[in-house]
């Protein structure tokens, strides 16, 4: 049923801008606020099963059949994983942009994330992000929104830095 409900309310998720509250932000909140639902009385129990890859999967991510899914993900469509990664932080491509001089309304901002083959996130992935191959995001680490991570990068701190690792 989440599943129905996400395709026939929000369709494909797109990057793109929404203004807080248009008709396109609120579909995404109803949608969000299932899934919410969904992962607190079912998907807990599913973490690190085959199953939450076929969950996620149908709902429109591109995950390798042998991603290791341990943690959530928001705005499915926009979500690309290589293979033998393990996603041990939620992932959301989503972020609130806020109020400017130049403009009276609120935003929230839809951007892909990609995360490459054999890589570890253990921390915050902003949306916009890539990652390349051979990564590893440490606990408590933050990749700011929009950042590219160049292959065999060891990350960590808040903000983000990255060295060079075999």
């Amino acid at each position: 049923s989440v599943i129905l409900c996400k395709w026939t309310i929000v369709g494909r998720y797109t990057e793109r801008q929404a203004i807080v509250p248009s008709w396109y932000f609120l579909r995404w909140w109803f949608v969000d606020r299932i899934v919410h639902l969904w992962e607190i009385w079912l998907g807990s129990f599913l973490k690190d099963t085959p199953v939450i890859w076929v969950f996620y999967t149908l709902l429109g991510a591109k995950l390798h059949p042998n991603v290791q899914v341990k943690r959530f993900i928001r705005e499915f469509d926009l979500v690309r994983v290589g293979a033998d990664s393990s996603i041990q932080h939620d992932i959301t491509c989503r972020r609130f942009r806020p109020w400017s001089s130049s403009k009276d309304e609120l935003e929230i901002v839809f951007r892909p994330v990609t995360i490459g083959q054999r890589c570890i996130v253990d921390g915050l992935v902003g949306p916009g992000s890539t990652l390349g191959d051979d990564c590893k995001v440490n606990k408590l680490a933050s990749i700011s929104e929009g950042a590219r991570v160049g292959n065999n990068t060891l990350v960590d701190g808040n903000p983000a830095t990255g060295e060079y690792y075999e």
